[in-house]
């Protein structure tokens, strides 16, 4: 990450616990209007310039998948854009809720028949 936001696919449901340095970042999820719609409009940019199946199928499953999203917003850039910090959003239960057997992924499941794009 370059010091700005990023939007992350966590459809393994283990970004916070795993893959993530949250003593740098706040991770939110994906609500806002406006992240919403620059989300969807990066991924139909990349369906439509790469013909990506990946994309194709996140957008075709956008209710189930939009909540797999979270922003990560770097401590230092909330403070340079003049954001309060809150307390992280997703935390430990955060991992664990979202890759429980009672809540499989479907994209992580179509995550075998895709595996790039």
């Amino acid at each position: 990450m370059s010091g700005g936001i990023a939007y992350v696919y966590d459809d393994q449901g283990d970004f916070a616990n795993r893959h993530c340095n949250l003593a740098a970042v706040d991770l939110e999820p994906l609500v806002a209007a406006e992240d919403v719609e620059r989300v969807r409009g990066l991924l139909e940019r990349h369906r439509d310039l790469t013909g990506s199946p990946r994309a194709a199928w996140v957008l075709e499953h956008w209710a189930d998948a939009q909540p797999r999203f979270i922003k990560v917003f770097p401590h230092e850039y909330k403070r340079v854009q003049g954001f309060a910090r809150v307390e992280t959003v997703y935390g430990a239960d955060f991992g664990a809720a979202q890759a429980s057997p009672t809540n499989s992924s479907p994209l992580a499941a179509a995550t075998t028949e895709v595996q790039h794009g």
